[in-house]
């Protein structure tokens, strides 16, 4: 009876080795582009063997247009290193859960030594813990699980990952918001969310004339419902994951900085006042306590960057001006990566504003001046491995961004090459040509790409010649790319822009 048991036990075993294996070496990669684009996208940063990895979400890589240098934190903090690989990676919306499963997903034999997290104060709070956005996250990067392949695929199929109803995200949020509030940690200013939104909502921000400043409020209002918290090390999930990257790189025998991001303090302060204020810095306090004891690297940034260079106006975001991003990336190398490459270290690096340029390419494999995204892909390509596919699901192409002190002057025409891929004629998508400025009206143009294009199923060559306008020269910024919100996908390639 016990042998026929372990024969039963060992022919299961085998079959789900075959299975695994058959499924690896056929399905697996088609799977990983379909559903795990964030997983892939790491794969991909690793197998450029990096000895230092900066994780970071929206603030790493966002920029004004108008900047003349749109590097990231990581790219400008990385210009303080002589001879030291540095890359980085970048997830919109994603947090310490995210970055611990990468990290944890890293093989053995990678040339990894050194990581930076980024540490975003606003990703401690309830409403980006039940975000609508956690479900897709976590999905994407599920068949990057350190199990066998075809588990992961099972995993997948039976969404083994966070996927509550959005009314249960909601719920979470609002009991979140009723949670006693003490200010001050000493009982003599008690509150809620709810009920200090509530206040600021009837109140508002006032103009000199005592009417009510309805935008300012709004705002107000948002950075109440966004900082008015206390991080519970015991209960918040995010402290959790962050104490989980704390022990892995322990493990791994990596260097681990954490890079704690600079908030709107200036703004929190103007619009809604020192009790704010004070409740972020204690958060900002207690995350720095909590794992300098743990002796990790903490890089505090929160006050750091001034109002003026936060490019959101209207929202509770980290985005920073090139001014803003400088300084993050100085504060980070001095006060984190030099501790682990004192030999490598330059003190003061030369920033050189590069000289215009003409001509800019991407082949969807080097970034160069282009803005890469989600519509990257390698279901569809012309050379050598990616191609920037659009349709309703990832509407906007790889894009064409530059501020126009960076682009020739007196410039007369715009020569757009690019190598095009489509199913069928059965879309509206675009070749789009912007041109911003402070002095100039928003000038916006819309090329057909099934009129330049009618061939189907086969990759074709074309360009199309743009008489550039007069406004041009007092422009701040020029921007070219494709837009698709169609079912039926259309994929760009070898996307080449030339000022004449």
């Amino acid at each position: 009876m016990m042998n026929q048991l372990i024969l039963k036990l060992l022919t299961l075993l085998s079959s789900f080795f075959i299975m695994n294996f058959v499924y690896k070496t056929f399905f697996y990669d088609k799977d990983i582009i379909k559903h795990s684009d964030v997983w892939s996208r790491f794969m991909d940063t690793l197998n450029t063997n990096p000895e230092l990895l900066y994780l970071g979400e929206s603030s790493n890589t966002t920029y004004k247009n108008s900047d003349w240098d749109q590097r990231s934190i990581a790219e400008l903090s990385s210009i303080f290193l002589n001879n030291i690989k540095a890359t980085h990676f970048t997830k919109e919306a994603s947090h310490a859960g995210i970055y611990f499963d990468l990290l944890n997903s890293v093989p053995s034999s990678s040339s990894l030594k050194t990581v930076i997290v980024t540490l975003n104060l606003r990703s401690f709070n309830s409403g980006w813990i039940n975000s609508d956005l956690e479900t897709a996250l976590r999905k994407s990067i599920i068949l990057g699980k350190p199990y066998p392949a075809l588990w992961n695929r099972f995993l997948l199929a039976f969404k083994a990952y966070p996927h509550p109803l959005n009314e249960l995200r909601e719920n979470k949020i609002t009991q979140a918001n009723k949670i006693p509030l003490d200010i001050y940690g000493d009982g003599t200013v008690m509150t809620s969310i709810d009920d200090w939104n509530a206040q600021m909502a009837k109140h508002g921000i006032l103009e000199s004339d005592g009417t009510k400043n309805e935008a300012q409020t709004t705002l107000a209002c948002h950075y109440i419902k966004t900082y008015a918290f206390k991080i519970d090390t015991n209960t918040n999930p995010r402290i959790k994951d962050v104490d989980k990257i704390v022990r892995l790189c322990k493990k791994r025998n990596w260097n681990l900085i954490l890079n704690l991001m600079a908030e709107n303090i200036e703004m929190a302060d103007s619009l809604v006042g020192a009790p704010l204020v004070h409740i972020i810095r204690e958060n900002g306090e207690l995350l720095m306590e909590r794992y300098h004891k743990e002796n990790a690297i903490v890089v505090n940034n929160l006050e750091l960057v001034p109002d003026k260079e936060f490019i959101d106006r209207d929202w509770t975001t980290e985005h920073y001006s090139q001014q803003g991003r400088y300084l993050i990336a100085e504060n980070l190398a001095k006060k984190g990566i030099q501790h682990f490459y004192p030999s490598q270290f330059i003190d003061t690096p030369k920033i050189i504003i590069p000289a215009p340029k003409s001509i800019f390419y991407t082949d969807m494999e080097n970034q160069g001046d282009f803005d890469f995204n989600k519509s990257l892909s390698k279901e569809h390509f012309f050379s050598p491995n990616h191609a920037s596919c659009i349709n309703y699901k990832n509407e906007f192409s790889v894009t064409f961004v530059k501020p126009k002190k960076l682009l020739p002057d007196r410039a007369k025409n715009l020569l757009i090459s690019y190598a095009m891929f489509q199913v069928d004629t059965i879309h509206d998508a675009k070749l789009v040509i912007e041109i911003l400025g402070d002095r100039i009206p928003f000038l916006w143009n819309g090329i057909k790409l099934s009129d330049l294009n009618p061939a189907t199923n086969q990759w074709v060559d074309l360009k199309y010649n743009y008489t550039l306008p007069e406004a041009y020269d007092s422009s701040d910024v020029v921007k070219v790319y494709f837009f698709n919100k169609f079912e039926s996908t259309v994929c760009i390639d070898n996307f080449k822009v030339e000022f004449q």
